[in-house]
């Protein structure tokens, strides 16, 4: 298991002392334990999960010393992630090309998304390759990119894990297994829809920073669970 990885895991054991934190007071938790980002204190839903992947030096936050926990993520920063939190081996920029013509050979990214090229895929156009590294990630695609990364195969895929989503007619047919996968093994659920008795996925929608934070983590205790 890749040293990244194990420091992941590690970081982990520390949650069950950070609950204890939590649980006091506000003044109490935040003079118990250090704020790494201004924006994110210790009460915050994903604080755990950041502090662990920041700790990991799988995500780093902003120079003015924020984390902009809910800002989307792009493309190109999915990649570096997914590939630093994931432990996913990869070569330095200088020993990569970029098989995307819209990702310069020299860019400083290009090998966090040649590493992760199994599991993120691009687009085709006029026989062309391309990343498009700074759109959205959307759900879907990063539900698929998960899914590919815990080897779980879409043949076996139980559709009806989707069926309570209202969204489901509309989600791409190739990308409808690994949503129904995340969804089965819990790594990405959805949330209300306007409804508040049905559910959606927002197959379309955005990840947040912190919600990239919330399914890694989740992602690695999969990994875990089906390794042992």
């Amino acid at each position: 298991m890749k040293k990244l990885r194990n420091a992941l895991v590690a970081t982990t054991i520390i949650f069950s002392s950070v609950a204890t934190v939590l649980a006091l007071p506000l003044n109490e938790a935040e003079a118990a334990t250090d704020q790494r980002y201004s924006d994110v204190p210790t009460v915050y839903y994903a604080y755990d999960e950041i502090e662990a992947l920041s700790e990991a030096g799988a995500i780093n936050g902003y120079t003015d010393g924020t984390f902009k926990p809910h800002i989307a993520i792009k493309r190109i920063h999915f990649a570096k992630i997914f590939t630093l939190g994931l432990g996913i081996e990869h070569q330095t920029r200088e020993e990569v090309d970029s098989s995307y013509k819209d990702v310069p050979a020299n860019h400083p990214m290009v090998h966090y998304i040649e590493a992760s090229k199994p599991f993120i895929s691009g687009y085709e156009e006029d026989g062309m390759d391309y990343y498009e590294p700074f759109l959205f990630m959307n759900r879907s695609e990063a539900a698929a990119a998960f899914v590919k990364y815990l080897g779980l195969e879409p043949a076996q895929a139980d559709l009806s894990y989707i069926e309570d989503y209202v969204d489901k007619e509309r989600f791409p047919e190739e990308l409808t297994p690994y949503i129904a996968l995340a969804k089965e093994y819990g790594i990405m659920v959805g949330g209300r829809a306007l409804d508040p008795t049905k559910a959606k996925f927002s197959y379309n929608g955005v990840l947040t920073r912190a919600e990239m934070a919330i399914v890694l983590m989740r992602v690695l205790e999969v990994e875990k669970t089906l390794n042992q």
